[in-house]
């Protein structure tokens, strides 16, 4: 996971982050959190989930074990993520929101492959 959160911090950019957090490049992780969650999925299968941080949705994905995995939890500096008050997303209905998005980012990962 340490090689594809690289990958992915080179790969953000404003054209992938959500409307309603605009990019910087001092938390390139904002708005990045449904795209970076569909890309787990597809690369590892992990199921993703959704929970609330404050009044935004976060995305986020368990192992197959429960183990959270949030490549884009810096996001929330100095929050607390509520994983247990989560509820299972799928892949499909959550591409339909960002799909452009998870798109540009999929193809700048294979981009550095």
């Amino acid at each position: 996971m340490k090689e594809l959160k690289q990958k992915l911090l080179a790969a953000y950019g404003p054209d992938t982050a959500h409307p309603s957090f605009p990019f910087s490049p001092d938390n390139p992780t904002a708005g990045q959190c449904a795209i970076t969650a569909l890309l787990v999925h597809e690369i590892r299968g992990y199921d993703i989930y959704e929970t609330k941080v404050g009044r935004s949705r976060h995305f986020f994905n368990k192992t197959h074990s429960g183990e959270v995995v949030d490549l884009t939890a810096e996001q929330f500096t100095g929050k607390v993520i509520p994983y247990d008050a989560c509820r299972k997303r799928e892949p499909k209905e959550l591409y339909k929101s960002c799909g452009e998005r998870f798109e540009i980012l999929k193809t700048r990962i294979n981009e550095q492959e």
